[in-house]
């Protein structure tokens, strides 16, 4: 596997939206990422051979958050579905499982273990992210922080602010010595490697034209830190799915996400989809998933990354789903 580590720019915002400017998404998903690398190789390269890049792309995972610390650095993973609190923790606060929306490998480890103990864990003020105090020993970790901005609405034929037409627009700031990264299943093309560094130049993200999304440098490692050491009796996902249907009875705990929006740089919709967020729980891993044509017309082509990026996942008998 491949590790694609994302730096942002000094105090830089992003925006991953979620059906409106309002409304924020904490996680830039597999599919949006897929379409701005598409867009990326476009750029360098053309579109007369978008379509061979699009078939030879391989699984990918979606954008999440790490943290550095020291020689090696924390990785945090979308909190599988069925993930419980310790006992002791659980019985405090029966509502601060939900609040949690990422875990650190190592407490990903101990969790399907089942060695995972309220001794052992630390909670970040926000609620938002679980990592082991051997791991984190400062008093806080942030991964993000969220925020609004507010704009004023131009006029697209005079190109001056209306008056009065006032909107927000939420992103979020990484926090101190975080950044992104994501997962590549299989070798990176060079072509490949040129469209993620043109993530540098492009950015990520949505308001790109209005400052959001900077990213600074990049960094390529191979690595296995996801080849978990567990004998996985089930299996969990790092990208959306838009699994075929024969593979439906694969799926043990899911939640649906929609995915909509604006063809790249045009008026143009795509057509609506529903797929499988990160974080479901499948009984094997023989889940490939698909890739869907979302096109709003015959003469232009958009597709949906929906590949399956799975990992094991360990589900006892005391882990509800």
């Amino acid at each position: 596997m491949n590790t694609i580590k994302l730096f942002p720019g000094r105090n830089a915002k992003f925006h991953f939206g979620y059906l409106s400017l309002e409304i924020d998404d904490i996680i830039f998903h597999s599919d949006s990422l897929f379409s701005a690398l598409c867009n990326n190789y476009v750029q360098k390269y053309g579109d007369e051979k978008v379509a061979d890049f699009i078939g030879k792309f391989p699984k990918i995972s979606s954008l999440f958050y790490g943290v550095k610390k020291d020689e090696k650095d924390i990785y945090f993973l979308p909190k599988p579905m069925g993930f419980i609190l310790p006992k002791e923790r659980q019985d405090k606060d029966r509502k601060l499982t939900k609040k949690i929306k990422f875990i650190s490998i190592s407490a990903y480890n101990h969790f399907c273990a089942g060695t995972l103990s309220d001794e052992t864990i630390k909670i970040n003020d926000t609620k938002d992210c679980l990592y082991t105090k051997q791991e984190y020993s400062k008093e806080n970790l942030n991964l993000f922080y969220s925020s609004d901005d507010e704009k004023v609405s131009i006029n697209r034929k005079t190109s001056t602010a209306d008056e009065g037409k006032l909107f927000n627009v939420s992103s979020i700031t990484l926090g101190d010595d975080a950044f992104f990264y994501f997962i590549l299943e299989e070798e990176i093309s060079e072509e490949l490697k040129q469209a993620i560094e043109l993530l540098t130049i492009f950015g990520i993200g949505g308001k790109l034209s209005t400052g959001f999304g900077t990213i600074i440098s990049y960094e390529i490692k191979n690595n296995d830190f996801l080849c978990l050491d567990i004998n996985g009796n089930c299996f969990t996902n790092l990208s959306l799915i838009f699994p075929k249907k024969q593979e439906l009875e694969k799926i043990t705990a899911y939640k649906l996400i929609e995915r909509k929006g604006f063809v790249h740089n045009s008026s143009l919709r795509k057509k609506p989809l529903v797929g499988f967020a990160e974080g479901a729980i499948f009984s094997e891993n023989k889940i490939d998933g698909s890739v869907v044509d979302v096109s709003p017309s015959e003469d232009r082509k958009v597709f949906r990354w929906g590949k399956a990026l799975l990992i094991p996942y360990k589900k006892v008998d005391d882990h509800e789903i």
